[in-house]
């Protein structure tokens, strides 16, 4: 149920408190483990034309290839 709620955007301080954990490090190393869609939601914003360092940038899109970000993230 916790890894739901992270994943759904509840903020780790609230998870950790939530889970009675008093090092949040704790809730850290046992529940922040994003997923696809975490990791292709961040990229998304990060390099969307609202950020002011991509804007004049290259278009970069991703074509919910999970191979890809699965590299991204070190998961292959």
């Amino acid at each position: 149920r916790a890894m739901h709620l992270y994943r759904n955007g509840m903020p780790m301080p609230l998870l950790s408190e939530w889970l009675g954990h008093t090092q949040m490090e704790t809730t850290i190393k046992y529940y922040a483990n994003a997923d696809v869609k975490m990791i292709q939601d961040a990229v998304e914003k990060a390099t969307s034309d609202f950020n002011p360092i991509i804007r004049s940038a290259v278009d970069f899109k991703f074509d919910n290839d999970d191979v890809v970000l699965k590299r991204l993230y070190g998961l292959m």
